[in-house]
């Protein structure tokens, strides 16, 4: 199984989302492992007709996730932050861990200056939006930009 662990980080404290824990023997630590299904990372080159490397570079980050009992509370605080006007709070902190299936050790980013570009939320009744048989759902989607001309602050490990 895949793993993803994203930390939030800003003056008041830290957002985590996922969980890199040990899952085979804590029930706490399998749900919070399920709440991130996958992250997308791009460094992305901000004028799409580039003909030279570029400073006007940053990261964009997509987590997506299921919405559970266990990550109420920090997609509540996800919220709070995407619609966050403080400067003092609005740029935070961002790390990313992934332990893929057979890996020991974790790999990611770290990535300053990160706001919130878009956040969804998807609620689905049973039966409806599923295949059939399947349970549905709910969703959330994340997605992060950081602030122009701050490439030069990602960390990766």
């Amino acid at each position: 199984m895949q793993q993803f662990k994203v930390t939030i980080k800003s003056s008041k404290g830290e957002i985590v989302l996922g969980n890199l824990g040990d899952v085979k023997k804590d029930a706490t630590a399998i749900a919070a492992a399920k709440t991130v299904a996958g992250v997308d990372v791009k460094f992305d080159t901000i004028d799409e007709n580039v003909t030279d490397k570029s400073h006007g570079m940053l990261a964009r980050v997509t987590v997506h996730g299921k919405i559970m009992k266990e990550n109420h509370k920090e997609l509540k605080e996800v919220m709070q932050w995407a619609v966050d006007k403080n400067g003092e709070t609005q740029y935070r902190t961002v790390i990313i861990e992934m332990l893929v299936a057979g890996g020991e050790e974790p790999y990611g980013y770290e990535i300053q200056q990160m706001f919130v570009e878009d956040y969804f939320e998807t609620y689905q009744r049973e039966g409806e939006g599923a295949a059939s048989g399947s349970k549905a759902e709910d969703t959330f989607e994340l997605k992060l930009t950081q602030r122009q001309d701050f490439l030069g602050e990602i960390i990766p490990f």
